[in-house]
C-alpha cells in the first residue's frame, strides 16, 4: 500500500514519487515536505487523490523502465498527470541507458517528457539530445545516489588470498527488455570452474540479489568446499575492500568503479549488451565465455585496480561517470528554481 506523512496538507511543497526508496532519499532526507509511495497500487488513482489534497507545486521522480510493454512506471504516470494539473515534473536519472524505454520514445515522440531532467553525465545527455529530447529540458547534475561512493583513491594492497564479489542478479525471472540467453547460476558455476582450472587462489564471495531465496544460493554455495561463502555482509565497506566483482547486469558495478573496484561482466553468448555505459567507457572487463574467464580473472587481480585509478582520474576531469561528491547540491539547486 502506499504510504504517506502525516503532516497537514498545507506544509507539502514536493510531491516524491518513486518505487523505490534509494534515488532521492540522498538529496531529500531530512526534508519533512516530501510524500513518498511504495508497493504495488493503483497509480493512477493515487497519484490523483494525492495531487487533490496536497497540491504540491512540484513533482520529483526518479526513472525506472517498464516491467512489461504497454504498462506505465509510476514514473510516467507522475508526468501524464503533471501535465494535466500543470505541475512541473523533474526526474533525476540514477543510470544509463534504457532511455527509449524510461521516456516512451518512438517514431520521433516522446510519450513522458518531464520538465527538467536531472542528467548523469555529459555522455547521458549526448545520448538523450539525440533521442529527440529537448536540450532545454535537461541538466547535468551528476548522481545524487553516487556521492556517497565518490572516494579518493587508494594505493593497491598486496595480499595472498584475493576476494571477489559475485553479485547475482536475478536475469531467468527478467525477460523485459532483454531475453538473456542464460540465468545467475550458469554464471556461477562458470565463475567456479574458470577459477578451478586457473588454479587462482581467490574466495567468492556471493551477493544474492533481494529478490532471491537464499536457501537456493546456500545450496549452490555449498557445492564448492569453501571456495564461496554466501556474504550477508553487503555494505559499502565490504565492497570497498574486495579486490573484484563479477556479475553480468548490475547497479553495484558503477558503485564498486567509484570505489575503485575493477569489475568483470561475464555475458556468455550475448553480445548485445554492448550499449551498457561502463562498457563503452571501457572501465569493465568484458568477458563472453569461460576460456576467456580465467585469464581475465588473473590480469584483472593484478593490474587491474591500477588501470581503473587511471582511467577514473581521466573520466573525472571530462565529467564522465564519476561523481565528484556534489550531485546532491546540484539537484537541489536545480528544484530550488520550482520552489
Amino acid at each position: 500500500m502506499p504510504v504517506a506523512s502525516k503532516m497537514e496538507a498545507n506544509e507539502f511543497r514536493v510531491l516524491y514519487v518513486v518505487p523505490r526508496q534509494r534515488l532521492a532519499d540522498k538529496c531529500l532526507e531530512g526534508r519533512k515536505n516530501i510524500i513518498s509511495f511504495s508497493g504495488n497500487f493503483d497509480q493512477l488513482v493515487v497519484l490523483k487523490k494525492a495531487i487533490s489534497a496536497h497540491k504540491p507545486k512540484l513533482i520529483l521522480t526518479g526513472s525506472s523502465v517498464p516491467r512489461q510493454a504497454g504498462m506505465l512506471t509510476v514514473e510516467q504516470s507522475s508526468v501524464i498527470l503533471g501535465k494535466k494539473c500543470n505541475i512541473p515534473v523533474v526526474t533525476v536519472l540514477d543510470a544509463w541507458g534504457y532511455y527509449v524505454e524510461r521516456f516512451g520514445i518512438s517514431n520521433g515522440r516522446i510519450s513522458f517528457l518531464p520538465d527538467l531532467v536531472c542528467a548523469l553525465d555529459e555522455t547521458c545527455y549526448q545520448d538523450l539530445t539525440k533521442l529527440g529530447l529537448p536540450s532545454e529540458n535537461i541538466v547535468i547534475t551528476g548522481n545524487p545516489w553516487m556521492d556517497q561512493f565518490s572516494v579518493t583513491n587508494r594505493a593497491v594492497t598486496s595480499k595472498t588470498q584475493k576476494n571477489l564479489i559475485f553479485v547475482s542478479q536475478p536475469l531467468a525471472e527478467a525477460n523485459y527488455p532483454r531475453k538473456w540467453k542464460y540465468d545467475q547460476c550458469d554464471l556461477f558455476n562458470i565463475l567456479m570452474r574458470a577459477i578451478d582450472v586457473s588454479h587462482l587462489r581467490l574466495q567468492v564471495h556471493v551477493w544474492a540479489h533481494p529478490s532471491e531465496t537464499v536457501y537456493e544460493w546456500h545450496k549452490l554455495v555449498c557445492e564448492y568446499s569453501g571456495a564461496a561463502v554466501l556474504q550477508i555482509d553487503k555494505s559499502r565497506e565490504f565492497l570497498a575492500a574486495a579486490d573484484l566483482v563479477l556479475t553480468s547486469h548490475s547497479t553495484i558495478v558503477y558503485q564498486a568503479l567509484h570505489l575503485g573496484v575493477p569489475c568483470i561482466v561475464l555475458r556468455p553468448k550475448f553480445n548485445a549488451c554492448d550499449d551498457h555505459l561502463p562498457d563503452r567507457l571501457g572501465l569493465t572487463v568484458k568477458v563472453l565465455d569461460q576460456n576467456s574467464l580465467g585469464d581475465a580473472l588473473s590480469k584483472t587481480l593484478v593490474n587491474g585496480k591500477k588501470m581503473l585509478r587511471a582511467s577514473a582520474a581521466i573520466m573525472k576531469s571530462k565529467k564522465i561517470f564519476f561523481s565528484n561528491g556534489t550531485a546532491t547540491e546540484h539537484v537541489m539547486s536545480e528544484l530550488k528554481r520550482y520552489l
